[in-house]
């Protein structure tokens, strides 16, 4: 049982230590697909995307007043979004 403790523990901390460093998405390695990531100035940042992309980031979150905008091409486009935490993998669909 203590054990879970130590991992729900260690889960927390870094999940406070991660919201501490928010800001735009950084660190996009793309995986499948062609993107693009323009910046509209500091605080804004476009992802434009062939159909079906795949990135795999360091860092996905924003800060208070930051936006992330994904452009696709059309109505059938999706980008798989991968990113890990504290050793987590998670991932969303745009």
């Amino acid at each position: 049982m203590k054990s879970i403790y130590k991992i729900v523990l260690i889960t927390g901390l870094c999940f406070i230590l991660q919201l501490n460093s928010q800001a735009n998405p950084s660190g996009a390695a793309v995986v499948n697909g062609q993107v693009q990531f323009p910046r509209l100035d500091a605080t804004t940042l476009n992802i434009s995307n062939s159909p079906n992309a795949i990135i795999n980031w360091q860092q996905l979150s924003n800060k208070a007043g930051e936006t992330t905008r994904f452009i696709q091409q059309n109505s059938n486009s999706a980008v798989f979004n991968h990113f890990t935490l504290c050793g987590i993998d998670y991932a969303s669909l745009s």
